[in-house]
């Protein structure tokens, strides 16, 4: 079987309306004989283009934004996550006022229709909690900076936390730098303090 009946059996047998990357079909064939089969394909009306390097079968409804952003990071074998300037946004449940992510990948950045996606390097470190609550703590506060965190600001951040996610970002001391530990570590004997004295007898 030819390299083009190889990837046209590949996009018929993809299950769903899930956009899809062309370098799914590397496997098949060069890239430039990929191109030319995915543009007769585009021609045949058999596909649609929704990003550069990413497509949907002409049946499909058209893909979310972070569908499609899920789709180009995986097809470079990326993973992502809310970068610290928008952690805080999405830990109060507020959308992102820009699309910029964490990656381990390389810094770059692409186009999907009048947007600009922003992918920035980070460290594997950063990213160990992912998109949990007390991941989007310590990228935020990370993202502030020494100068900028206050005991204040921790507070803010944690005090909607559930109990186990509390505890969950205790335990995750060792991936914070000295400062946010320092600062949390402030907060923890102030608000230790401040429940003491609320459970003192009044009078």
């Amino acid at each position: 079987m030819s390299a083009p009946s190889y990837i046209r059996r590949h996009i018929n047998n993809l299950v769903g309306d899930k956009p899809f990357s062309i370098r799914d079909c590397l496997i098949y064939g060069d890239r430039n004989t990929v191109d030319q089969v995915f543009h007769r394909l585009l021609v045949e009306g058999r596909i649609i283009r929704v990003a550069r390097g990413v497509y949907i079968k002409d049946t499909a409804s058209p893909p979310s934004l972070a569908e499609i952003i899920e789709v180009k990071v995986k097809a470079f074998g990326r993973s992502i996550v809310a970068h610290g300037s928008q952690a805080a946004r999405k830990l109060n449940g507020q959308g992102q006022d820009k699309l910029v992510f964490a990656t381990n990948g390389a810094t770059t950045s692409f186009r999907v229709g009048n947007r600009v996606v922003h992918l920035i390097r980070t460290s594997v470190r950063k990213m160990q909690l992912g998109d949990s609550p007390p991941g989007l703590i310590i990228r935020a506060l990370w993202h502030l900076g020494k100068s900028s965190c206050r005991q204040a600001t921790a507070a803010g951040l944690v005090e909607r936390l559930e109990h186990s996610d509390k505890i969950k970002l205790r335990l995750s001391a060792a991936i914070m730098p000295q400062w946010m530990r320092e600062c949390f570590a402030c907060f923890a004997r102030m608000d230790c303090l401040r429940r003491d004295l609320e459970a003192l007898p009044s009078g």
